[in-house]
């Protein structure tokens, strides 16, 4: 029962997404099989912190600025495993010390959010 209750729950929101996507944003048809969408782009300043052009001038090529703001309060330690794992598993091409003044900015402004 709950289940089903979810499952039409689900249903009921995607019709309601779908809605509204439609009435703000009409598709242009340019021919049968072909539907063009205007999205809105919602853009973030990054967050003031130290090294913060650092982070901007390695991060944000595969990350939107956002990315950050949506993490939960990290460690320095863990914060520094995340950065390391971009760059040994993700081949990010971020020097060492640079990687050390990323962690620095990132605990800054992770720590510092309310």
């Amino acid at each position: 029962m709950i289940r089903s209750m979810k499952i039409m729950c689900a249903f009921a929101l995607m019709l309601f997404i779908e809605q509204i996507a439609a009435e703000e944003k009409p598709a242009k048809t340019i021919d049968e099989s072909l539907h063009i969408l205007e999205l809105t782009v919602v853009e973030q300043k990054p967050l003031s912190g130290p090294n913060q052009e650092v982070y901007l001038a390695n991060c944000v090529t595969c990350h939107t600025t956002r990315y950050v703001s949506m993490q939960p309060v990290l460690s320095e330690k863990k914060w520094g495993d995340e950065v390391t794992k971009m760059v040994k598993v993700f081949g990010a091409p971020i020097p060492e010390e640079q990687a050390a003044q990323i962690v620095k900015y990132l605990v800054a402004v992770n720590t510092n959010k309310k």
